[in-house]
């Protein structure tokens, strides 16, 4: 996920989601926006419970000239579920670059034997990006557990992931040591 692999990852990651059960994911605190023009406040909804989530920070994905994306990470507490990346797209991106970006994300936080061993769950997850990006659209990737991981384009659920090797290794393309974005700016509040 180069630039166009981060591009793409994203574009991926937005039609991923299979549920395990209701979710809903939604910014709030308009009033409160931050400088790149994310909410103070996310709310979840997982079943009957309501959580707000507090505003961490925020980081652009940029490839040469061009931005691709801002995003922004929400939590209760750095590390601990439910967590939430929400991206703002600033451009179109075709699908295909979508599942070339979502590739090399995954081989950058995979070993060659995981990334085998997963073949089926990203080829699964591959095929659920049907459609391609467009410029503000909206990517919630919500990590609820260990073993959950929802992915909610434009306010709708598209995808759920339920393998903890597959959860982490996604999670990982953005929080990870090898991170596409400014790891550092989205953690800047967290406590």
């Amino acid at each position: 996920m180069s630039k166009a692999l981060s591009l793409g990852f994203l574009v991926l990651v937005l039609h991923l989601v299979l549920s395990v059960g209701s979710s809903l994911a939604e910014e709030v605190g308009k009033e409160g926006r931050s400088e790149l023009g994310f909410a103070s406040e996310f709310r979840v909804k997982v079943g009957q419970a309501t959580q707000l989530l507090a505003f961490w920070g925020e980081s652009e994905r940029s490839f040469l000239f061009f931005d691709i994306y801002n995003i922004a990470y929400y939590g209760l507490e750095l590390g601990r579920a439910p967590e939430v990346l929400h991206i703002l797209y600033e451009r179109d991106l075709p699908k295909e670059k979508v599942h070339s970006a979502l590739k090399d994300g995954l081989a950058k936080n995979l070993t060659e034997t995981e990334y085998k061993s997963l073949s089926v769950e990203v080829r699964e997850l591959l095929e659920s990006i049907g459609s391609d990006i467009k410029k503000g659209d909206s990517l919630s990737v919500m990590k609820m557990s260990s073993i959950k991981l929802d992915f909610h384009y434009n306010d709708q659920h598209v995808y759920t992931v339920t393998e903890p090797l597959l959860i982490a290794a996604l999670w990982d393309i953005w929080m990870g040591k090898h991170s596409v974005v400014d790891k550092d700016a989205l953690t800047k509040y967290a406590k």
